[in-house]
Parts: C-alpha cells; structure tokens; sequence
C-alpha cells in the first residue's frame, strides 16, 4: 500500500507534524497483509508542501525511523489530444517521438 503526497499521513507530516504522522500510520501498520510504503517526490519545489525537499528529506528520515520502505516518484507528463493537433504532426509521429523521450500518453 502505497501512501502518496496526498495522504493524511504525508500532508500531517508538510505540516512538521511528525507525532501526527506516526499517529496516523500506526492504523495501517497494523493491518495484516498490506506492505505499506511512503512515497516521496522532490520536483525543485520550494517550501515544505508535494513535491518539496523538505517533505521528500522529512519523508525518508521518518519511514527510515520506522522502518517502512520509501518509494521515490516522479511527475510523467502526458501529451496527447490539442497537444497533437497544435504541433502539426500527426498522432502517429508524435506517439513516436514521445516514446522516445520516455513521456506517457493519453489515450
């Protein structure tokens, strides 16, 4: 079970409220089949908010304190849709060039 930077958990902790955290995780600590993992994104954001140093470094040092795997994430742009139309290509070019640039697209 993956807890992202959206959770309860993960935003107590934006906050500086690791106590908080804690509190919050120990529910899913303790059900039984779930490997629960925190993830973690840094995206050159600054403050203490998603994607920001802050909350990535105060992340890793809690699920390490606690023994809980951290999976680092990353943002996939999408292109597809008035993406395709606005660049005078045709789906089928631009489906190909993004692949190759590692991007995800829309159906």
């Amino acid at each position: 079970m993956l807890l992202g930077l959206a959770s309860e958990p993960v935003r107590a902790l934006a906050t500086g409220r690791g106590d908080l955290t804690e509190h919050l995780l120990a529910p899913w600590q303790q059900l039984p089949g779930i490997r629960l993992c925190l993830e973690t994104c840094w995206l050159g954001l600054a403050g203490t908010g998603a994607a920001s140093l802050r909350l990535a470094a105060r992340t890793l040092t809690l699920a390490d304190q606690l023994g809980i795997p951290a999976v680092p994430t990353n943002v996939v742009p999408l292109v597809g849709g008035d993406d395709v139309h606005e660049s005078g290509q045709s789906e089928a070019q631009v489906r190909r060039s993004a692949a190759g640039h590692g991007l995800c697209l829309r159906p």
